[in-house]
C-alpha cells in the first residue's frame, strides 16, 4: 500500500504505507559513487540522487528518489499484476531494484527516461537470498509532466499520467477508468439547501484499498491550491497526503500485524531537497543534495521516528 502524487508546482512525493520497516534512510549517492548492475556496465559517472533508501551491503535500494535535474521516480506495489521476465540477449537487462539508480543517474526527464527504457527488460532477479525483487510499478515524473511504468505478464508498458497519481492495484489502465466514475464529485457546493458544507464531494471513497486512494488522492491533489512560497506549498502538499496516509490500526492484516504509513515524503524537484515525516514524528525534516553532488560515497541520514514536540 502507497500512494503517490504530483503537483502542478513540481512538487513529487509519497507515502509508504506497511506492516514493517527496513531502516530506511534518506541517502544520497553523488555523481561518482559506483553503481554495479547486473547485466550492464557499472557507471561511475552519473547524476547525483537523492532519496528514501535501504542501504545493504554498501548498495542504495531506493524506494523514491530525485536526481540533481529534476526527475523524480517512486516504486510503489504491484502485487498482483507485476511481472518481470528472465534478461534477454541483445536488450537492456535492469533488475528492479537497479530501476532508480538506472534512471535517474542518465536522465533528465521524462522524454529521456522513455528512450532509456527502449529495448529494456526489466527482469526479477533478487538482490540477494534475503531480498527477493519487490514485485512494483513505478510514477516517473520531471516538473512538467509524468508516466507510469508497469512490467506485466503481457509487456512493458508506459502510460502519460494525467491524474498525477499512482497507488497499487489495479493495472493504471483501469484505475483510471474506475476514476472516471467519480467525475460528478465537485470541489465548490451545490446549489440548493444542504445539511453540511463540502456535500459536494459526498461520494468520496474514503477507505484505504487501492482504488479509493486513487481517487481520493486524484481529487484531493486536482483540489489544491497551492500558496505562494515554497514552504507553505510543501506544508499544504503534505496535508494533501495526509489524506491517504493510514492511522496505526485503522488496517489490521488477518495475521493481526498492522499496516501504517511509515513515512510521507515531499520533493522539491527545482531544488532536489528531500522532506519527509515519520509515523511517530510529524515533524518535517528537511535534506538538501545541494552542496552534496560530489564525491563517490553514501551519504545517509537515519529517519527521525522519535515523538518531537515544540513547547512553548
Amino acid at each position: 500500500m502507497c500512494t503517490a502524487i504530483q503537483s502542478e508546482q513540481g512538487l513529487f512525493g509519497r507515502t509508504l504505507d506497511y506492516e514493517i520497516s527496513f531502516g530506511e534512510t534518506v541517502t544520497i549517492a553523488p555523481r561518482n559513487f559506483r553503481f554495479n548492475f547486473g547485466y550492464a556496465e557499472p557507471c561511475d559517472t552519473h547524476f547525483a540522487i537523492i532519496g528514501m533508501a535501504t542501504v545493504r551491503d554498501g548498495y542504495p535500494l531506493f524506494y523514491d528518489a530525485v536526481n540533481e535535474k529534476g526527475l523524480a521516480v517512486a516504486g510503489l506495489n504491484f502485487p498482483k499484476s507485476a511481472y518481470f521476465p528472465q534478461p534477454e540477449n541483445g536488450k537492456k537487462n535492469i533488475a528492479t531494484f537497479e530501476l532508480i539508480p538506472y534512471i535517474l543517474g542518465s536522465c533528465s526527464d521524462v522524454d529521456n527516461a522513455r528512450q532509456a527504457l527502449e529495448n529494456t527488460v526489466i527482469h526479477g532477479e533478487a538482490f540477494s537470498p534475503e531480498l527477493p525483487a519487490a514485485s512494483l510499478h513505478w510514477m516517473i515524473a520531471d516538473r512538467d509532466k509524468s508516466i507510469v511504468l508497469e512490467s506485466r505478464r503481457d509487456g512493458l508498458f508506459i502510460y502519460e499520467n494525467t491524474a498525477a497519481v499512482l497507488t497499487n492495484e489495479p493495472p493504471f489502465p483501469r484505475a483510471t477508468a474506475y476514476l472516471k466514475g467519480f467525475s460528478h464529485l465537485s470541489h465548490t457546493e451545490p446549489d440548493g439547501v444542504v445539511d453540511s458544507r463540502g456535500t459536494g464531494a459526498v461520494g468520496l471513497p474514503g477507505d484505504y484499498s487501492s482504488r479509493s486512494r486513487f481517487v481520493r488522492a486524484a481529487f484531493l491533489n486536482s483540489a489544491a491550491i497551492l500558496p505562494d512560497g515554497r514552504d507553505e506549498q510543501v506544508a499544504e502538499f503534505f496535508n494533501v497526503l495526509g489524506a491517504v496516509e493510514v492511522p496505526q490500526g485503522a488496517l489490521r492484516l488477518k495475521n493481526e500485524k498492522l499496516v501504517t504509513s511509515i513515512y510521507t515524503s515531499c520533493i522539491d524537484q527545482k531544488t532536489a531537497v528531500y522532506y519527509y515525516k515519520t509515523q511517530k514524528n510529524s515533524r518535517v525534516t528537511k535534506v538538501a543534495l545541494a552542496g552534496r553532488e560530489d564525491g563517490d560515497t553514501l551519504i545517509s541520514f537515519p529517519l527521525k521516528t522519535n515523538t518531537d514536540f515544540l513547547y512553548e
